[in-house]
Formats: structure tokens, C-alpha cells, sequence
């Protein structure tokens, strides 16, 4: 669980200072690459359908050579106390 924190705040970070949070008529997507390509990880910030929670949220996907590992996902936090 706490790897699973730290790799999302990592992503987070990397989001905000890549300017993927910005508003307006900016990017709503970025992907980030390994250095050989072979591994993607895509942020986007998205409303989707049930069974996701409404309104805009960020998600992130990663693939493999093109193929998709892990389709969109919530990107968020868990803290330890929090709600």
C-alpha cells in the first residue's frame, strides 16, 4: 500500500511540474516514455462514464509496446487517517 502512494505521488509531481494540471486551452493528456519506448504512462484528465465517480477527474494508463497493461485508473491518494 505504501509503494502504491509513493508511485502516485511520483506521477502527481511529475504531472504538476510537466504543466498536465494546467486549465483553459492547454493539453488535457501528456504521456511519459522509458528511454528505449517500450513503456508508456499516459495522465489525462477526464470525465468518464459509470463506473467511474463523476465530473473531471485525473487517470492515468499504462502500456507495453502499444498494448495497454492497465486501462484509465483513478489517479489519487490514500492517506493513513484521512476520510
Amino acid at each position: 500500500m505504501r509503494t502504491r502512494t509513493v508511485i502516485f505521488t511520483i506521477l502527481a509531481l511529475v504531472w504538476v511540474f510537466a504543466g498536465g494540471c494546467r486549465t483553459g486551452a492547454g493539453p488535457k493528456a501528456m504521456a511519459v516514455s522509458s528511454p528505449d519506448g517500450a513503456l508508456t504512462v499516459s495522465l489525462s484528465l477526464e470525465s468518464l462514464p459509470q463506473p467511474h465517480l463523476p465530473g473531471q477527474r485525473a487517470y492515468y494508463r499504462v502500456a507495453y509496446k502499444d498494448v495497454p497493461v492497465l486501462a484509465e485508473s483513478p489517479l489519487g491518494l490514500d492517506l493513513l487517517g484521512g476520510p
